[in-house]
């Protein structure tokens, strides 16, 4: 695609970063190494610990302050219970 009469702009910041990973993954494809996030055989996978985390809380709840940091420690709190304090 010819691209020598576009114009991005500062909110095309996400095409530019994606435009230049590409480029990334080409140059390191052709110098023979494996682009980036491309994890081989014993390698460890870099998202493994990523997790998305989906709670529906009552709309009464009180989610403020850290409640959100007991996931992180294994304990799952009880939302349902959060508003009745």
């Amino acid at each position: 695609m010819d691209r020598s009469r576009e114009h991005l702009g500062y909110t095309d910041r996400a095409v530019i970063l994606m435009r230049k990973q590409l480029l990334d993954a080409i140059a390191a494809k052709a110098a023979g190494r494996d682009p980036q996030m491309v994890r081989r055989g014993s390698n460890p996978d870099a998202l493994a610990e990523m997790a998305t985390l989906s709670v529906e809380a009552p709309a009464d709840a009180d989610l403020s302050g850290d409640w959100w940091k007991a996931y992180f420690d294994g304990n799952i709190p009880n939302l349902a219970l959060a508003g009745r304090r």
